[in-house]
């Protein structure tokens, strides 16, 4: 059923229709239009819009000008538009949402904790300041830190937060992550695995390095192909690593960042300018 607000904006529409063939078959003098403002039967506001008429247009006997567009209601059509509009990217941004939220690999003990809940301890001050703060920068951090320093309660607060404030965001836990993951693939396997990370404005990648990654190319191929498309996409990327030492104290270091990631995804890192933040002493609970 068509409405009296979509009625009156194809009026609108009719009277740009109306100008363009009244400068082809015969010229009308505007000018000439009633001043007389007239009620809209929809919205009982004033105006003063007029048509040229098909006799006017022709040459034809009978009146020159009927009534047009009301532009109150036309105004009022496009807002409801635009809410609808609003409305529709809304619900899509909540699908996201709901879909991440879903594909997350949150322990459920982790599943509701919030920055309130954690205790700042010496030695994660600025870990917490960093994550607690995320605004518009892109900027790429890696945390660092032994095991249970509260590198993955600092993420899950992280990421119930974002999903608090409608910003997609997707929590993978690497060694769970890859377990589902198979060297060879069948069919749109590879797409399927890529067009994850298309869903999230922030990414939350835990245990990241947990591989060796110079061990395992088909993980070392798979982690770099991921990590260039959050590049290219601008997508807020926060790690969280066991791996104690960022840069190789030796060339054969596999207990370095570095040395675990390779050449190509520790340049890559790099290209992104990746915030490096050490978190040590004891953790948040």
């Amino acid at each position: 059923m068509t409405t009296t607000s979509e009625q009156a904006v194809r009026k609108a529409e009719l009277k740009k229709d109306t100008k363009a063939l009244a400068d082809v078959v015969t010229p009308i003098d505007w000018n000439d239009a009633p001043t007389d403002p007239w009620k809209c039967s929809v919205c009982d506001k004033m105006n003063r819009n007029y048509l040229p008429t098909t006799s006017a247009l022709f040459g034809g006997d009978g009146p020159k000008w009927i009534q047009g567009a009301c532009q109150h209601c036309e105004k009022k059509f496009r807002e409801e538009q635009l809410k609808v509009k609003e409305n529709e990217k809304k619900e899509e941004r909540r699908s996201r949402i709901l879909s991440l939220h879903e594909r997350a690999a949150l322990p459920k003990e982790m599943a509701f904790i919030k920055f309130a809940d954690l205790e700042v301890r010496s030695g994660a001050e600025e870990a917490f300041t960093e994550l607690s703060n995320i605004g518009e920068d892109r900027t790429w951090i890696c945390l660092l830190g032994d095991n249970s320093v509260g590198k993955s309660r600092l993420l899950a607060a992280t990421s119930n937060r974002q999903i608090g404030l409608l910003n997609p965001t997707l929590y993978l836990n690497e060694s769970l992550f890859f377990k589902g993951v198979r060297e060879s693939w069948d069919g749109d396997g590879e797409q399927k695995l890529m067009s994850i990370f298309k869903l999230p404005d922030i990414v939350l990648w835990d245990e990241f390095s947990f591989f060796n990654y110079l061990e395992r190319s088909w993980i070392y191929e798979r982690v770099y192909a991921i990590l260039e498309q959050l590049a290219e996409m601008d997508k807020k990327v926060i790690f969280a690593s066991n791996v104690m030492n960022i840069r190789k104290q030796k060339e054969d270091d596999s207990m370095s960042l570095e040395g675990r990631c390779g050449k190509r995804i520790w340049a890559r890192l790099q290209r992104r300018r990746t915030k490096y933040i050490k978190m040590i002493n004891e953790p948040f609970f």
